[in-house]
C-alpha cells in the first residue's frame, strides 16, 4: 500500500489530499513492524521497526519503535545488541517517555541475563539520578533494595563464617 501511496504522491503533487497520504505513510511503516511482531516473524519486525526509525527519526514513535526493537532482540538472547539498541533510545531519545524504559530494560538485562551485578546497579543509580519518580526509576529503586538487601545478607554470612574460622 506504501507504494500505491508513493505513487500517487508522485502523479498528483497538487491534489487535496496529498498532505493526508504523505502522513499515513510512516503509519503503514510502523504497523508492519507490529504485524511481523504478532505474526512471529522477529526478524522482519526487527528490521522493519530500525527501518521506520532510520527513515523518521524525527516520528514520535521512533523511540517506541527501537524500544520494540531491543525487546525482541532480549527474546533471541543477543543481549549485548539488545542493551546497545536501547543505549541509543537513553542517548538519542532521552526527553521521551520511553528513554526510562530503555534504561530499565538495561540494568535487568545486565543483572537478570548476564549476570553483572556491578554493572546493573550503576544503571539503575544513574537512572534514578536521571528520572527520579517515573515508573521505571520505581522499579530501580526496588530492585537496588533487594540487591543491597542480599549483599548484606551475603557479608553478614562471610563475617559468621570468619568468626568461626
Amino acid at each position: 500500500i506504501v507504494t500505491e501511496w508513493k505513487a500517487f504522491l508522485s502523479a498528483y503533487p497538487n491534489h487535496p489530499l496529498w498532505q493526508q497520504v504523505q502522513e499515513r505513510i510512516p503509519s503503514a511503516r510502523y504497523r508492519k513492524a507490529e504485524v511481523l511482531r504478532d505474526e512471529g516473524d522477529k526478524d522482519g519486525a526487527i528490521a522493519a521497526w530500525r527501518a521506520f526509525a532510520e527513515e523518521y527519526p524525527t516520528d514520535h514513535r521512533a523511540p517506541r519503535a527501537m524500544l520494540e526493537v531491543g525487546i525482541l532482540l532480549r527474546e533471541r538472547k543477543d543481549f549485548e545488541g539488545a542493551i546497545t539498541v536501547w543505549r541509543g533510545v537513553t542517548g538519542r531519545y532521552a526527553p521521551s517517555a520511553e528513554a526510562p524504559v530503555a534504561w530499565i530494560s538495561v540494568a535487568m538485562t545486565l543483572e537478570d541475563d548476564l549476570g553483572r551485578l556491578d554493572e546493573a546497579v550503576k544503571e539503575y543509580e544513574a537512572l534514578l539520578k536521571q528520572y527520579g519518580n517515573s515508573g521505571p526509576a520505581r522499579e530501580a529503586q526496588a530492585r537496588l533494595a533487594r540487591l543491597r538487601h542480599a549483599h548484606e545478607g551475603v557479608g553478614e554470612l562471610l563475617a559468621a563464617d570468619a568468626d568461626r574460622a
